[in-house]
């Protein structure tokens, strides 16, 4: 169900990534827990979602949202609009003017 056939992105190695000034949020993340004299150790392995030397989350959202939707969309887009643009051609021909207003 829901894309099984499609492949996994890759995802790296935890090891070869670092916590540090790169990552800000996880140091927020782990301050907070600090307070509260929690750790978690498992941390390093998302460590790369949130690598700013790889993009900006906040980029990367606005940036994917913008090729979604003027890249891959507009071919969808083009054919649904001819086809409706035939479509009422069509009926418009067939109906000889006669309309009940």
């Amino acid at each position: 169900m829901g894309g099984g056939s499609l492949p996994h992105p890759p995802i790296p190695d935890w090891k070869s990534f670092t916590i540090g000034p790169h990552t800000p949020e996880i140091l927020k993340y782990q301050k907070r827990l600090d307070r509260h004299g929690l750790t978690d150790p498992w941390i390093r392995n998302e460590a790369w979602r949130y690598d700013r030397t790889l993009w900006t989350p906040e980029t990367h959202k606005i940036k994917t949202a913008a090729k979604n939707m003027f890249y891959i969309g507009w071919k969808h887009g083009l054919a649904a609009a001819i086809v409706t643009a035939g479509i009422v051609k069509l009926y418009e021909s067939q109906n000889d003017g006669h309309d009940h207003h």
